[in-house]
């Protein structure tokens, strides 16, 4: 994914990653999420995330990760509850990435 020089060669991926039954992979999901976001599609990225049947910790981390790099602050901050409300347990990058949230929207 990190040679796909255009977004219709990683939507194209993800259309196949999706027909081989490969679209819940954590990893292959996190690694999507990030190159959709890398093209600055975010709400793609989103939708990803959302159609992840099994959300662990790669999952919300790599929506958290992406939700802060645009600058949506506060959706960060809504995600991270939810994955405490589902007794996801946060590990340094959630945290990392809530934390640097917090500090942004303090200093807007």
């Amino acid at each position: 994914m990190d040679l796909c020089t255009k977004p219709l060669i990683l939507q194209e991926l993800h259309a196949r990653f999706f027909l081989h039954g490969l679209h819940q992979n954590s990893c292959l999901s996190s690694k999507l999420m990030g190159s959709y976001a890398k093209f600055g599609l975010l709400n793609i990225s989103q939708k990803v995330f959302h159609f992840t049947e099994y959300l662990d910790s790669i999952i919300y981390n790599a929506i958290l990760r992406n939700l802060h790099q645009f600058g949506e602050y506060e959706k960060t901050l809504l995600l991270y509850k939810e994955m405490a409300r589902k007794s996801m347990y946060p590990d340094e990058e959630s945290c990392n990435f809530v934390l640097r949230s917090c500090f942004s929207l303090y200093h807007e």
